[in-house]
């Protein structure tokens, strides 16, 4: 019977990844968010006219390409485990068929 030399694959490391990946898009939105609230509360309360609306309107970018980092890195997190799920249910089922 022929062998077959299966690449390596380290899913503990891609889960490890996942991990990291996930405490930075936390620790980013509970940072971050609540501190553009605080800017954008105190933009509200001491100014007005075109430079408030300028000011707020770019804290709003930021709440949104924040809002986007982190989505985007929990689509990332999720994928990465999806491939490290399907990675090890592959390994188990050519095993199988090897066996």
């Amino acid at each position: 019977m022929a062998t077959i030399d299966l690449a390596e694959f380290d899913t503990t490391a891609v889960r490890a990844a996942v991990s990291k990946i996930r405490k930075c898009a936390s620790a980013l939105s509970e940072g971050t968010r609540p501190r553009i609230q605080t800017i954008s509360s105190g933009i509200q309360a001491n100014l007005e006219g075109e430079t408030a609306t300028a000011l707020e309107n770019r804290v709003g970018d930021l709440r949104a390409d924040v809002n986007t980092l982190v989505g985007s890195m929990n689509g990332l997190c999720n994928a990465l485990s999806k491939y490290a799920d399907d990675l090890e249910r592959m390994a188990q089922e050519l095993k199988k068929q090897l066996s």
